[in-house]
């Protein structure tokens, strides 16, 4: 971090103008997770300001309680976070972030809202996300959702150089928001996720419900109603297709599971290509199916893998070419 502030100091003395200063003061602004030091109160870097809460580094300590402190009863309400600020990051303060075990990002939900997003403009999915969420009162979290054909050949050069014209790829499974149906649709071979006008979720084999709040299908089966899924059938294990290519540590997945007995929600996202670490498929579904989530779908991994928080803090991201090609991913928010 060090490193990072020198040298914006040494552009500064150049003349440029750099993020986090003002015309009047040669001082950084910004001190531990980037968070902005209110050095006028304690002195210099005493205090740092996240968007929740007030932060001092000198204790470890938050000076307000938790927001989210009734869901963590065996922790205390003023620690930053859980009292290991090397393995947890709390961007903002607010309460329990992300869980990251061997590079796998685990993000629980209680009671989600959902809403598909679509990319069809000029810009790649992640920038289209960028801004778009930004209400300090809601945690929200945005996946890319299923694999995707082209229909033509210039959808493939709009990939390489989306100046050529917008995103026209199509999800190979049907999407639906306020009743609006979008997609192919598919099989009972795959899984679908849908959300009533009551804010109930259910899963299932086929397309989600037309009339549904929110629905997205298109997943791989994982865990169908309890029932465990593999790459082969065997012993308790379902067959299903696809299951096998990202039942490797090293291959990117997005994958969502839904506990339909507290209609809590679960996202597992793995960046591709790791070179240490990952998680394979099935510690993924042997796990989850531990924890009591009953339904669970792969979505389309690989070098697709795309995880945003609050809209622009980018957690996992894919490789450019994928990013211009993503058509429609799924926003969850936990208020």
């Amino acid at each position: 971090y060090q490193a990072v502030v020198l040298s914006a100091q040494d552009y500064f003395s150049f003349g440029m103008i750099m993020p986090g200063r003002s015309f009047q003061s040669t001082a950084y602004r910004y001190g531990f997770n980037g968070k902005e030091n209110d050095n006028e109160v304690k002195g210099s870097g005493n205090q740092i300001a996240f968007e929740a809460r007030i932060y001092d580094p000198r204790l470890g300590r938050f000076f307000s309680t938790d927001p989210k402190k009734d869901e963590y009863p065996w922790q205390s309400t003023y620690a930053y976070h859980r009292n290991n600020f090397i393995a947890w990051i709390d961007y903002l303060g607010g309460g329990d972030p992300p869980t990251i075990e061997n590079g796998v990002y685990f993000v629980k939900l209680k009671n989600p809202t959902a809403e598909i997003v679509y990319n069809r403009d000029l810009f790649s999915f992640t920038h289209m996300m960028s801004g778009r969420y930004d209400n300090s009162s809601t945690t929200d979290y945005t996946v890319n959702l299923q694999q995707y054909r082209a229909p033509s050949l210039l959808s493939h050069l709009r990939a390489w150089s989306p100046a050529m014209g917008g995103n026209d790829y199509v999800t190979m499974g049907q999407n639906v928001q306020d009743g609006k149906v979008t997609g192919d649709a598919t099989d009972n071979k795959r899984g679908y996720f849908s959300q009533s006008k009551d804010g109930k979720w259910q899963g299932g084999l086929g397309n989600p419900p037309a009339g549904s709040a929110a629905g997205f299908g298109g997943g791989i089966p994982i865990i169908v109603g309890g029932k465990k899924y593999s790459s082969t059938a065997h012993d308790e294990y379902l067959e299903a297709e696809g299951y096998g290519r990202q039942n490797s540590t090293s291959v990117g997945k997005v994958i969502i599971g839904l506990n339909s007995k507290d209609n809590s929600m679960i996202l597992v996202v793995s960046p591709d290509e790791l070179k240490t670490g990952g998680m394979t498929l099935d510690a993924i579904r042997d796990r989850l199916a531990g924890q009591g989530y009953d339904y669970v779908f792969g979505f389309d991994g690989g070098s697709s893998s795309t995880l945003i928080q609050d809209g622009d803090k980018k957690l996992v991201t894919p490789v450019w070419y994928k990013d211009n090609t993503i058509p429609a991913g799924v926003t969850l928010t936990e208020k």
